[in-house]
């Protein structure tokens, strides 16, 4: 009877623990992606290495306006960043995204026999409907005119630099 007793302590501790642990990667899960307060992720552009000068950076922005900016190499800043992105520039995302009709474009344009070519993913929510492209060769060329949006976006945005503590 004790040793069943104590079989069933151990396992109410150890899915407490279990349940602890998980509410605390969920937590800094929230934090890393800069989901605060219900804001939820609006649209997206992450540009790759090549062996060039290509820009290398991460842009997020949330539906309430909220960005983060991990700017890499080779563009204008270089660090983590917060900013805030205007209702005006998410609007003109959304309908540049309409116009070129993102949601019907395929998932990944791509050719592996190709090497040196940097890539390029976007994503945006529409309408609740999330859709991401991963660019990198015979893509149409309508995508180039979205990803200028977010380069617009980045080059109007007043940028706050993060500190370490911020980042995490």
């Amino acid at each position: 009877m004790t040793k069943n007793l104590f079989s069933f302590i151990t396992i109410i501790v150890l899915i407490g623990s279990c349940s602890t642990s998980k509410n605390k990667i969920d937590a800094e899960m929230q934090a890393l992606n800069g989901l605060t307060n219900g804001t939820h992720l609006f649209s997206t552009i992450k540009r790759s290495y090549c062996y060039g000068t290509c820009p290398v950076y991460e842009l997020k922005i949330y539906a309430n306006g909220d960005a983060t900016y991990h700017a890499i190499k080779n563009v204008e800043l270089e660090g983590f960043y917060s900013g805030q992105v205007s209702k005006k520039s998410r609007g003109a995302l959304s309908q540049k995204a309409k116009d070129i009709k993102y949601l019907e474009m395929k998932d990944v344009y791509d050719n592996p026999g190709i090497s040196d070519l940097p890539s390029t993913t976007t994503s945006i929510v529409i309408n609740g409907d999330h859709k991401e492209v991963r660019r990198r060769y015979g893509y149409p060329t309508e995508l180039l005119a979205f990803e200028k949006l977010f380069d617009e976006i980045i080059a109007l945005t007043l940028w706050e630099k993060l500190s370490d503590a911020e980042k995490k």
